[in-house]
């Protein structure tokens, strides 16, 4: 049988950065050469144009991969460090950083970055918010009409990006998650301490090296398949086989062309009589969720041959999506539940007694 090549879109980046991780060579942990700790401040030089910069209240450093940086591992550029009158300076082709010693926590007053550049000669302090920023994503489009964020009613608010005309970025890391340092990294909780790790980037105009710098240390972008640049559909609405089938029919008939599916998240189990109150209304499962959101079983009363849908859509040259919405993990009524259980070494029976009096 041909092999089905159904695209699950999970929106866990965890789970994606950590099958990076154990895919890739890449070393969270920087040559001790490229470091240069003042006390409670360690600062290391990744790249001539990018230094991380850090502080600690115990003088305790962060070394695990965290979401967004899983490389530190670098080239170590040629940098030069010098002290004098209290003041720490750490200088590359591209920067000069300042430092007072022994000053506390990072501001505006005690540490900033010269930039010296072909097309750029400015000064960074520390928190600056940059006006020229060309700005990179946001989290969700959803309710979105154009600019327009109508569940908030306001525009989107786009998050910080790596490009800039003003000739450099700073990336705050300080409050994201880190990865621990298993076979198959998996998401930890930053220590409880007070500190501060940002990313500083300076590069001018070289805006190729800026991404080159990024994508060093967090990680290579793959090029996506030829598919995803085509045609999509998604809709969130309760669809069956057959009229996803007759949907993907009237593409060939009016000769529009289709090339990915996306299957809201009525595919799985959203609904249980067990699931409601008295009045009616949803209870949260035991990972305090709406239950349903989270589901990982095939509702056969919409896709009652999930294999032989799938072959066809693999037959019909359709990518298909499955929307997921992975917060509850696996609950006691999903079909592969007693599977999972015993691998994590749980009795199932005990853990569907225990998560049912939850409920």
């Amino acid at each position: 049988m041909k092999k089905l090549t159904t695209i699950i879109l999970i929106t866990i980046m965890a789970n994606l950065f950590g099958a990076a991780l154990s895919a890739s060579p890449n070393n969270p942990l920087a040559k001790p050469q490229a470091v240069v700790v003042s006390n409670n401040a360690r600062f290391t030089v990744l790249t001539p144009g990018l230094v991380r910069l850090e502080w600690s209240q115990n003088a305790q450093f962060e070394d695990h991969a965290s979401l967004t940086f899983i490389n530190r591992r670098t080239d170590t550029p040629q940098y030069t460090t010098t002290e004098k009158d209290g003041l720490l300076e750490i200088q590359t082709k591209k920067l000069t950083l300042h430092y007072k010693k022994n000053s506390g926590q990072f501001t505006k007053e005690n540490l900033w970055i010269d930039i010296h550049t072909d097309k750029i000669q400015t000064t960074w302090h520390f928190g600056d918010k940059d006006p020229q920023n060309l700005l990179g994503t946001t989290k969700t489009l959803d309710k979105c009409n154009g600019s327009w964020q109508a569940h908030d009613k306001k525009e989107i608010e786009l998050c910080q990006g790596i490009i800039s005309p003003s000739g450099w970025c700073a990336i705050d890391d300080s409050e994201k998650p880190l990865f621990d340092n298993s076979d198959w990294p998996w998401v930890i909780a930053r220590p409880e301490t007070q500190m501060q790790d940002t990313y500083f980037f300076a590069y001018g105009h070289d805006y190729q090296t800026a991404l080159k710098d990024f994508t060093t240390v967090a990680g290579k972008i793959a090029l996506p398949p030829k598919f995803v640049f085509g045609a999509w559909w998604s809709k969130y609405w309760t669809y069956d086989d057959d009229q996803l089938r007759d949907l993907a029919r009237q593409f060939d008939r009016y000769d529009l062309g289709l090339d990915v599916m996306v299957i809201d998240m009525d595919w799985h189990i959203t609904s249980d009589p067990k699931w409601y109150d008295s009045k009616g209304k949803k209870i949260k499962d035991p990972a305090d969720q709406r239950a349903g959101w989270t589901g990982f079983t095939w509702n056969k009363n919409y896709f009652p041959d999930p294999q032989k849908f799938l072959q066809w859509t693999n037959e019909n040259s359709l990518q298909t999506c499955l929307n997921l919405h992975p917060a509850s993990g696996i609950q006691p009524h999903e079909s592969q539940y007693n599977q999972f259980a015993q691998a994590l070494g749980i009795d199932p029976r005990y853990q569907k007694i225990r998560t049912l009096r939850h409920c």
